[in-house]
């Protein structure tokens, strides 16, 4: 999975953190930037260490994102558009495992029908 950074992000905020952040988001404009799927969040990304930019990796916010590629991946992409728009409702998904966090109120049988009616094509 990876996203694309809108190019010139308005980031707000006064602190040293959003300053680090701002300088990065700067150094992302415009640009893809892959994507840590272990734990997939509705509108927050966490990416790998960035050589140059952050050796942690950072957490990039959705408003600062243009596009979404799944890089083919039918069911985090289902599973990530149905956190979207509140259709599933949790916590995170657990990509590596296949399990949500703290989800409310369905079953995982009630998700798994969601997502099967969404891949048939």
């Amino acid at each position: 999975m990876r996203i694309k950074i809108l190019k010139n992000p308005v980031v707000c905020g006064g602190f040293t953190t959003a300053d680090n952040y701002r300088k990065a988001m700067g150094k992302l404009s415009g640009r893809w930037v892959k994507v840590e799927t272990e734990y997939i969040f509705p509108h927050q990304y966490n990416t790998p260490p960035l050589p140059g930019i952050s050796e942690s990796g950072l957490r990039i916010f959705g408003r600062h994102v243009e596009k979404i590629d799944y890089e083919k991946d039918r069911v985090l992409q289902v599973i990530h558009q149905s956190m979207q728009t509140g259709i599933i409702r949790c916590h995170s998904y657990r990509h590596d495992v296949g399990k949500f966090v703290d989800l409310n109120p369905m079953t995982d049988k009630d998700i798994i029908k969601i997502i099967k009616k969404s891949m048939v094509t």
